[in-house]
């Protein structure tokens, strides 16, 4: 058995203030095998250190790492908590300890090469294997060495918090190498126009794009978006001009949206929220591509539904997607990424009179990562 006390410590020692405060609430409710809860006083004011100590004496060494990583992906750091063993045993050198805040997981890698050999792919998934990157999952992975490319639409008029969105979002796609235009203040008939000629800039360059993504901030309602003259344009108009068909050049390559508007006029009022986390072929014919594919449609709010913005600090869904895509996008698929900043949507967020949840539509064929 390894020191568990340390892996436990090297995790906490990586959470930011507020997360630490988060991780210690979540704990309170974390039941050992009697069915006993930490006692709030027993961790309230303790050190990271004491705080360790307290979890190995409540759950026992056995159970330690278990439940931490459990209150870790509640948080959420996915990121530490894939650090850690899925069990409390670990059968590795005292030397990999710290090597796990890298990633290094010495018992599941075992575990990989004994899937491996009882369990050899298919001769169609090594093929697949031999063209492209593979995620530990499976999935194969899209190829984004190619130019990514980017548009921002966004009606700053009438709309306090959206130059902190595009601020925001001008962030992300630098640091993450997307090329990226700005359509700031369109009318309502320049809308379709201008994503437009922005998808025959894909389709006639020279050079390969390997993704595109488009974001759209503005008023809207139910499957449409608005100009800053307050005239719509239907949101389908827009998604099937990247379609296989419209747009030749991005076949088989992601196509992300992402609209910060209102869909509906319906304000989410919240419900009581119950707890009970502790519960544990090969043809010799053309190949063909439906009209849609390999597409990822981020709305902010659900149908009928407003999508909440600040005055100040700017919309939800682009204040926590910066702030998920500037710590683990590195790390994560996007839809991971976007799940995510859901929960951070739906948890963090103590307004009493309105919540929200955002909703994911994807024909993706293959992990989009962004490193």
């Amino acid at each position: 058995m390894s020191d568990v006390y340390d892996l436990v410590l090297n995790v906490i020692d990586d959470l930011t203030k507020d997360e630490f405060e988060r991780f210690k609430s979540y704990l309170e409710k974390v039941e050992n095998e009697n069915g006993g809860t930490i006692k709030k006083y027993k961790i309230e004011e303790v050190t990271r250190n004491k705080l360790v100590e307290e979890i190995i004496s409540h759950f026992t060494k056995e159970h330690a790492i278990e439940k931490t990583r459990f209150v870790l992906k509640k948080i959420p750091r996915l990121d530490l908590a894939g650090t850690l063993p899925s069990s409390g045993r670990i059968d590795c050198p005292a030397e990999t300890t710290l090597k796990r805040k890298h990633g290094a997981e010495c018992g599941e890698f075992s575990a990989a090469k004994q899937v491996k050999l009882s369990n050899p792919p298919d001769i169609g998934l090594q093929e697949q294997a031999s063209e492209v990157d593979h995620t530990t999952s499976g999935l194969r992975k899209y190829d984004l060495q190619p130019m990514r490319r980017g548009l921002v639409l966004c009606v700053t008029d009438g709309r306090e918090g959206s130059e902190e969105d595009l601020k925001n979002i001008s962030k992300i796609f630098t640091k993450k190498r997307i090329n990226f235009v700005k359509v700031i203040n369109p009318r309502g008939e320049e809308i379709l126009p201008k994503i437009k000629t922005f998808r025959d800039e894909i389709n006639n360059a020279r050079e390969d794009t390997s993704c595109s993504f488009v974001v759209l901030m503005s008023h809207g309602n139910q499957d449409v978006i608005k100009g800053v003259d307050n005239m719509e344009e239907k949101l389908q108009n827009l998604f099937t001009l990247f379609n296989n068909e419209q747009c030749p050049k991005l076949q088989n390559k992601p196509k992300v949206f992402i609209i910060q508007a209102c869909r509906g006029s319906v304000k989410d009022k919240g419900t009581p929220y119950i707890d009970d986390d502790t519960d544990f072929e090969k043809e010799n014919i053309v190949r063909m591509l439906p009209t849609t594919s390999d597409t990822l449609v981020v709305y902010a709010s659900m149908p009928g539904y407003v999508a909440i913005r600040n005055p100040v600090l700017g919309s939800r869904l682009i204040t926590e997607m910066t702030t998920i895509f500037e710590t683990f996008s590195d790390q994560h698929h996007i839809v991971d990424l976007f799940t995510m900043v859901n929960e951070r949507l739906v948890h963090n967020y103590n307004r009493k009179d309105l919540k929200s949840t955002m909703v994911l539509e994807s024909t993706l064929t293959r992990s989009l990562y962004l490193n």
